[in-house]
């Protein structure tokens, strides 16, 4: 979803959740993937084949 542009607001109500945990998620998820930003951490996640 954040591939695709949405804000972390649109993310959390379509899934159910908080803003919090969306962006907690985020930011592991750039972490592992050694992103510095949102967009970054979808290309790579992309790139590697695990969305």
């Amino acid at each position: 979803m954040v591939k695709d542009g949405l804000l972390m607001k649109e993310v959390a109500n379509l899934l159910g959740v908080t803003e919090g945990a969306v962006k907690q998620r985020l930011k592991s998820a750039k972490s592992k993937l050694g992103a510095k930003t949102g967009t970054h951490a979808a290309t790579r996640a992309t790139t590697f084949g695990l969305i």
